[in-house]
């Protein structure tokens, strides 16, 4: 987790939601969520201060799943990368988009279940392919997030 709040970070990620999901692996406990939450705000910030960022990327969480698709109705636009999914690539969903505000739902280590994939479909959310390779979250967060930005021009990529 501190690996992903860092590299976001640093990449220049707006905010992060972290999400309880049915196969999430790490399961936050409620009388130890405000320290966690503590001691990763401090990791955002140092890497923000590091990265020269400007501004510091909001934390938000930890959601239930049923909290995070209420929450992602406040996005323009909402990309998933999923496993099984072997045709719409992250700049095929971006295409036609004038979203501001773009969210990235990134699944847990264990992946999505099949009807969390469907409940985000069925609020619009776009399902998208990082390739063919299975990521391991860390891992498919800060790719995501980086061909988004990239394909935005914040990391010097054109639509």
């Amino acid at each position: 987790m501190e690996l992903i709040l860092q590299k976001l970070t640093e990449i220049g990620v707006d905010e992060i939601v972290l999400v309880q999901t049915k196969r999430s692996v790490t399961k936050v406990d409620d009388k130890k969520e405000d320290k966690k939450i503590e001691r990763w705000e401090r990791i955002i910030y140092e890497a923000a201060k590091q990265s020269k960022r400007g501004k510091i990327p909001k934390l938000t969480g930890v959601l239930t799943f049923k909290e995070a698709l209420e929450d992602m109705k406040n996005n323009d636009l909402n990309l998933c990368p999923y496993e099984n999914e072997r045709t719409i690539s992250i700049k095929e969903g971006l295409k036609d988009s004038s979203a501001n505000t773009i969210g990235i739902f990134v699944g847990p280590e264990g992946g999505f279940e099949e009807e969390e994939i469907e409940k985000i479909q069925n609020i619009d959310g776009k399902v998208v392919s990082l390739g063919p390779r299975i990521l391991r979250t860390e891992t498919a967060s800060v790719v995501a997030s980086s061909i988004v930005l990239y394909e935005l021009s914040d990391l010097g990529g054109n639509i």
